[in-house]
């Protein structure tokens, strides 16, 4: 970080109404903060002002925060809202001593004889407790462009008053913040903004308060600004805090670098494939318990059942028929490119265009195959959930980033998430196979065949799993032939976004998806 600006402060938060020291925030300070932070998504774009279009101002126990959302003007007219709330932290002992975490500094203040720092109060321990505090009382507050509401749902808990010293930040950030409290609650602080109906607040608000589905975190609280139109832009969500080992890909990775390193020094046979086995299908049982929640009746629109109609499969048709078109233009303009390995593969794959587009063109639902659209999850994989002892709990309803709420919310079938979490295993034993043979040449001709039975006898248990678990829902299919159709289907789906995705950010990682297709159609 370049060396810091000194903003006068002798206004406190008023400084930032208007006048020079705003000025000085919004053109100088916040275009060099936002580029160093790994939430900013326009990174490496010329930010021309950082313009503050609302501020509401929390007092907690001890400090006043400034709840500030930042519209971002970058080059050629567009613009981003950031959620960047504000802490000025006075030092009268050492004022010029950096913190520990300076990537969180913006700028040096004063007034008068007093010194300080304004960091992004997401770094302070205290600004996460009165966020929960607030949610816990329903507050509202005024904000320069409309209100800022804070929530609470029947779950939500009160912290003691020693609990809140033991707070600290989850991992590293992405496109949230995530702050642990208390080993008890989660505050999942959203950096970019979008203007709708958060799936992820309106999902939890469903799952704990009406579904009371038990195998996700509770939703606690929310926190969302209102503009002077009343939409919402959600700002933060607290969440329960499930202690668990690892997340599902983290957990599967491990286990498979284990199964291998036994093959590879013949040993495989003290694996414990039972145990394993046992976990895929409650983990398919954790899916399908959710996909009948979510088939629930209920008065609320946003969440009740509706047919899916012959127009609704022709349209799904077309769409993934389009998509598939696109998918192999794109792999033909590429093969050039591509190592020779992968040219092979790539070529197979190419000569089963016309077949794969009839396949899609050709699916029909048997008569009489009546079948819901529900919600669901959106964007189901390993990562996805978390393993706790031996059990799963499923985490993060956002929904797909690069779609808009409005596509999140809209009721599909939910055996898209089964498709999902199938493609992840295949992933995952696939990335491992390609980590070892990066290690050392010839492991992938040694380990193709287990990893691939692996791949084949996780997906069985965990669609045991969810098959026991569905049985009877109104989204799942109750002809066997409809169910796995619509699989297939949505695996194809998912793998030609998958070959898209590879080649556009990690193209060493294109084998995985284009094998995944050639398996699908029987000639992997």
């Amino acid at each position: 970080m370049p060396q810091l600006l000194t903003l006068d402060f002798s206004d406190d938060w008023h400084a930032l109404e208007y006048g020079w020291t705003l000025d000085q925030l919004e053109r100088q300070v916040l275009p060099i903060y936002l580029s160093h932070q790994r939430w900013f998504a326009s990174k490496g774009a010329k930010i021309d002002r950082a313009e503050l279009i609302n501020r509401s101002i929390l007092s907690g126990l001890f400090d006043d925060w400034l709840l500030a959302i930042f519209r971002v003007h970058l080059a050629g007219d567009r613009s981003e809202d950031y959620f960047v709330p504000l802490a000025a932290v006075w030092d009268p002992q050492s004022p010029t001593q950096p913190p520990t975490d300076s990537n969180q500094v913006l700028a040096n203040i004063c007034a008068g004889e007093r010194t300080g720092i304004l960091r992004d109060a997401l770094a302070e321990p205290r600004f996460a407790a009165d966020l929960a505090r607030a949610a816990g009382n329903n507050m509202t507050l005024t904000g320069s462009q409309g209100a800022l509401r804070f929530s609470h749902t029947h779950a939500y808990f009160p912290l003691q008053d020693d609990e809140e010293r033991n707070i600290r930040k989850l991992g590293a950030e992405q496109s949230n913040t995530s702050i642990l409290i208390a080993s008890k609650m989660v505050l999942k602080a959203y950096r970019k903004l979008a203007r709708g109906i958060q799936p992820e607040l309106e999902m939890g608000r469903y799952l704990t308060d009406v579904a009371g589905y038990r195998n996700t975190p509770p939703l606690l609280g929310t926190i969302e600004q209102f503009d002077a139109s009343g939409q919402p832009a959600a700002l933060a969500v607290i969440q329960g805090f499930v202690p668990n080992l690892a997340d599902g890909w983290s957990f599967t990775l491990n286990h498979l670098r284990g199964l291998f390193d036994g093959i590879l020094q013949g040993k495989s046979e003290h694996w414990d494939k039972d145990s394993f086995m046992a976990l895929m299908e409650r983990l398919g049982t954790r899916i399908g318990e959710l996909h009948q929640a979510l088939a629930m009746g209920t008065s609320d629109p946003a969440f009740e059942p509706e047919p899916i109609s012959v127009a609704d499969l022709e349209l799904q048709k077309n769409e993934i028929q389009t998509e598939a078109k696109i998918t192999f233009g794109i792999l033909a303009n590429s093969e050039a490119f591509l190592l020779p390995e992968q040219q092979t593969r790539v070529r197979a794959l190419l000569g089963k265009q016309n077949h794969i587009l009839s396949l899609i063109s050709s699916f029909i639902v048997e008569p009489g195959s009546a079948l819901a659209k529900t919600r669901f999850h959106g964007d189901l994989h390993l990562g996805q959930v978390l393993v706790a002892g031996d059990d799963f709990y499923i985490v993060d309803f956002e929904g797909e980033p690069a779609r808009s709420f409005a596509q999140r919310r809209a009721k599909q079938s939910p055996i898209k998430d089964v498709a999902g979490m199938l493609r992840s295993l295949n992933y995952a034993a696939w990335s491992v196979l390609l980590e070892s043979e990066a290690e050392e040449a010839g492991r992938l001709a040694q380990l193709q065949k287990p990893a691939l039975e692996w791949v084949q006898a996780s997906s069985d248990a965990m669609l045991q799993g969810y098959m026991k678990a569905a049985k009877g829902c109104l989204s799942f299919p109750a002809k066997p032939t409809t169910f796995h159709r619509l699989l297939d289907l949505f695996i194809l789906e998912k793998a030609l976004y998958e070959v898209r995705y590879e080649l556009a950010n990690r193209p060493s990682w294109l084998q995985i998806p284009v094998e995944g297709i050639l398996s699908l159609l029987g000639h992997g």
